[in-house]
């Protein structure tokens, strides 16, 4: 997916995900982060996050992929899972169909183009340009497909689905589905069932 200009991520809260999934090695993630301009390493070694709230959409997807490319697919799932744990959700999520149902205006609400939310609250209008998650429930059955065609990489797409389901059901099961169409393969999008 090509990415539009003025794309912006709130990165603040995203950079802390990732450091907790580093705790046993840190140093890795903030040599990456500060290489892509979204921190600096203090003399002493400590990682200083930059303090604006919001960054560029480009430099935090290319630190997501050299991490994921260092770190591999099992370390990348375990960041996208930290990521929904801290997550405010509004009193309409009270199980796995309301979660999964708003997952694309969480999404948005977390993306700015040109300083403007992806989404507003107030008119129900989501602006383009980041890619969706598509819901698509299995009415009778405890299941649920989540297609994601976005720019972010795929494990880190599966952690946060196994993230929001596991806030609602503990032996929820996240499995990547149509892999043909996987974007570690030059796919648009990846699909995921998930079912508890």
């Amino acid at each position: 997916m090509r990415l539009e200009p003025g794309l912006e991520v709130n990165g603040y809260d995203a950079v802390a995900n990732v450091i907790a999934a580093f705790r046993l090695i840190p140093k890795i993630a903030y040599r990456i982060f500060a290489k892509h301009g979204l921190g600096i390493i203090e003399k002493e070694g400590k990682f200083v996050p930059d303090p604006r709230n919001w960054w560029p959409m480009e430099n935090y997807l290319a630190a997501l992929f050299e991490i994921s490319e260092a770190v591999g697919p099992s370390k990348t799932l375990t960041i996208g899972k930290r990521i929904p744990e801290n997550a405010a959700l509004p009193p309409t999520i009270v199980d796995m169909q309301s979660a999964f149902e708003s997952i694309d205006v969480a999404y948005h609400l977390n993306h700015r183009k040109n300083g403007k939310l992806m989404f507003d609250t107030a008119t129900g209008k989501m602006t383009e340009g980041i890619g969706h998650y598509w819901y698509h429930p299995h009415p009778g059955e405890k299941r649920i497909t989540i297609v994601c065609e976005n720019p972010y990489p795929c494990d880190i797409d599966r952690g946060i689905l196994f993230g929001f389901a596991l806030r609602f059901e503990p032996y929820a099961f996240v499995e990547h589905v149509r892999t043909n169409t996987c974007r570690k393969q030059s796919g648009a999008s990846c699909a995921y069932s998930i079912t508890w």
